[in-house]
C-alpha cells in the first residue's frame, strides 16, 4: 500500500483524505439542510453545534491536504483525456479547495459576529480574532455561506458526475485510481 501518490497513483494518505473530507462535506449539507426545519430548539441547538464543529473539522483538514498536495506528487492525467477535460478538471479541484477554505471560514465569522463563538466538540471555544460582534457582519456571512453551498453543491455534483461518466462511459481509471489507487 503506498503511503506517498505516484506518477501513476494516489497514495492512502491522499486518498483517506479526499474520502473523509467528501463525507462530511455531503455530511455537512445534509445535516446544515436539516437542521432549518427543526423546530425544538435544543435539537436545533445540538445539531448546529455538530455542525459548527465538523466545519471547523474540514478546515482543518482541508489545510493539511493543501500541505499534503504542495509536498507530494500530483499523478498525471491519462493520455486519453482530452486537454479541454483535464483543464476543467483543475478548475473543479481548484474551485473545491477554495469553496472548502471559505465554507467554514465564513460559517465562523457568521458564529463569531453572532456571539455564538463555536465550541470544537465541547473540547474549547474557537471565537475567530479580530471579528468583532456585529448583527451585519454576521448578516453578511450567513448570506455569502449559503450562496457558497449552492455553488459547493454544484460542483460537488459534477465532480461526482464527472467521475462516473469516466468509469462507466470512458472506462478509465479516473475514478479507480481515487477508489483504491490502482
Amino acid at each position: 500500500m503506498l503511503i506517498k501518490n505516484t506518477r501513476y497513483h494516489y497514495g492512502i494518505v491522499t486518498r483517506s483524505l479526499h474520502w473523509l473530507v467528501a463525507l462530511l462535506v455531503i455530511g455537512q449539507i445534509l445535516v446544515g439542510f436539516y437542521t432549518t426545519t427543526f423546530a425544538d430548539p435544543s435539537a436545533k441547538s445540538w445539531l448546529m453545534f455538530l455542525h459548527k464543529s465538523v466545519g471547523l473539522t474540514i478546515l482543518w483538514l482541508m489545510l493539511l491536504r493543501i500541505i499534503w498536495v504542495f509536498t507530494n506528487r500530483q499523478p498525471g492525467y491519462e493520455a486519453r483525456v482530452p486537454l479541454w477535460q483535464r483543464a476543467l478538471a483543475r478548475l473543479i479541484h481548484f474551485l473545491l479547495y477554495i469553496l472548502l477554505l471559505a465554507l467554514p471560514i465564513s460559517g465562523w465569522i457568521m458564529s463569531t459576529a453572532a456571539d455564538r463563538t463555536p465550541s470544537y466538540f465541547g473540547l474549547f471555544n474557537l471565537p475567530l480574532p479580530g471579528i468583532p460582534v456585529s448583527k451585519a457582519l454576521a448578516s453578511t456571512a450567513d448570506n455569502l455561506h449559503v450562496v457558497l453551498v449552492w455553488i459547493a453543491i454544484a460542483l460537488v455534483v459534477l465532480h461526482i458526475a464527472a467521475g462516473l461518466k469516466h468509469h462507466f462511459i470512458n472506462r478509465d481509471n479516473v475514478l479507480r485510481r481515487m477508489w483504491h489507487g490502482q
